[in-house]
């Protein structure tokens, strides 16, 4: 079509015409990306200045995302919501923008907004740092799909920050990672199974860790091993 041969002008005709005659959700939205980045919109031309097209598509998001449902309505609000965040056509507005943050969220494809509000919640910004409201946040952007939410949850869980230590449920955070690179991740799994009894599991991963740089992980693991051969020894 049009926009991805980067025919921008007939773009923002055929776009700008079935969002007025046709008040199609999807016109909107491409057409507010379009004068968002400045897409085939010649502020020169149509005596248009930035932050005019900005505002331009500040109110095409708008009617997206307070119009009927459509697939473009939880992109707009996150995109609106990052309108009011930074600024963007209108003012400054962080309760506004955490507000269509967290409608989006609950969407089908929220994950990547969940993740963004964890961030927002556990560095504070703009609101009261909340390492509850973090986890809870992450948690969800997991289960919508957000794989680097997953090695955050697990640390939370290990460390309790946000909520009580959590061993167990940090546990099947770790283990549900691919690939296991990360040298805390090795070292706190293989702790977990160390206090479990696991021995041969521990070591495996306290190995890991010590093949990625870290010597303590490799003191670790050869004790383990040495205790594990004296046992053996014993039987």
């Amino acid at each position: 079509n049009a926009l991805s041969s980067k025919d921008y002008e007939t773009a923002k005709k055929i776009f700008t015409r079935l969002a007025t005659e046709n008040n199609s959700s999807s016109a909107k939205f491409k057409l507010a990306l379009m004068y968002k980045d400045k897409l085939g919109i010649n502020l020169n031309d149509e005596d248009l200045s930035y932050e005019e097209a900005d505002k331009k598509a500040f109110l095409l998001l708008e009617e997206v995302v307070n119009g009927a449902d459509s697939y473009e309505k939880e992109f707009a609000m996150n995109l609106l919501g990052d309108f009011y965040f930074s600024g963007i056509g209108i003012q400054q507005n962080y309760d506004k923008a955490i507000e269509l943050y967290k409608m989006a969220a609950q969407k089908q494809y929220g994950g990547h907004v969940s993740f963004k509000l964890g961030n927002i919640y556990e560095e504070g910004i703009a609101v009261k740092r909340d390492s509850k409201e973090a986890l809870y946040w992450y948690e969800m952007a997991v289960n919508n799909g957000k794989k680097e939410a997953k090695l955050i949850v697990a640390n939370m869980y290990y460390q309790g920050i946000g909520t009580e230590k959590n061993y167990e449920k940090a546990k099947i955070f770790y283990e549900n990672i691919s690939p296991k690179n990360d040298i805390n991740l090795l070292k706190n799994l293989a702790n977990i199974y160390e206090l479990e009894g696991n021995v041969e599991s521990a070591i495996e991963y306290y190995t890991r860790a010590s093949f990625q740089g870290d010597k303590e992980s490799g003191v670790k693991a050869d004790k383990l091993t040495k205790k594990a051969n004296d046992m053996k020894k014993t039987l």
